[in-house]
């Protein structure tokens, strides 16, 4: 095989075609391009969500429901904590709050924000992980797409770690452990997490909390137990 020096047009990407755009003055492609850029990132983001959720159905089918949540809680301590806890030796809430709002930007997560003197309110109106792959489906029991293979387990028990729902998606464990249970287990409660019915049918993310005073939103919890 010969080699060429020309670039094969299957490696240009969007952010190539973006550039290109803005340097020749085409504000119409280059406005078109952006979309593009955003839609480049959505076939691997939702591979690795599927991915995910096969693997923790497999891990349970194999140990049992438990394991989802020894699962979780291994990848929390290795990945999650480490972010975590550099944002409480910081004490710099409101960094936390706009990075974790990165995060859900990032997602393509559909969502609103209302701040008051106490917190950052965080309305999620479409969630593109465990939410898609219900409206897809892709889970057992879920109201989903029709055509959906449902395949993705959920628990047959309520626990703390579901939000005390039942066929709870093994997906969405992450949720209740990492941004509800590790916050006030770690004592730095900066964060929370709720989730109810939509208007899908199903069990979902309704809300995402970050407190702008940790330690007295943890005197709150301690004061009500």
């Amino acid at each position: 095989m010969s080699a060429r020096s020309e670039r094969h047009p299957l490696t240009e990407a969007a952010p190539d075609r973006l550039r290109a755009a803005i340097r020749a003055g085409d504000t119409e492609t280059a406005l078109a391009e952006v979309d593009n850029v955003l839609a480049e990132a959505v076939p691997i983001h939702d591979m690795m969500g599927d991915l995910a959720s096969a693997l923790l159905t497999f891990i349970a089918e194999r140990l049992g429901e438990d394991a989802v949540e020894d699962a979780w809680r291994y990848a929390g301590e290795t990945c999650w904590r480490p972010f975590f806890d550099a944002f409480r030796a910081s004490g710099d809430v409101e960094a936390f709050a706009r990075t974790f709002i990165a995060f859900l930007h990032s997602h393509r997560y559909d969502f609103s924000v209302i701040e008051d003197d106490e917190r950052w309110v965080i309305e999620v109106h479409r969630g593109t992980s465990g939410e898609r792959m219900l409206i897809e489906g892709k889970v057992a029991g879920s109201n989903g797409h029709p055509d959906g293979h449902r395949r993705y387990g959920v628990t047959e028990k309520a626990h703390p770690w579901t939000f005390g729902f039942e066929g709870f998606p093994y997906y969405d464990v992450h949720s209740a452990v990492w941004m509800h249970l590790n916050p006030r287990e770690w004592g730095w409660p900066v964060l929370d997490c709720e989730y109810g019915v939509k208007d899908h049918g199903d069990v979902a993310e309704q809300r995402f909390i970050v407190y702008k005073d940790p330690e007295k939103r943890a005197a709150e919890l301690a004061a009500a137990q």
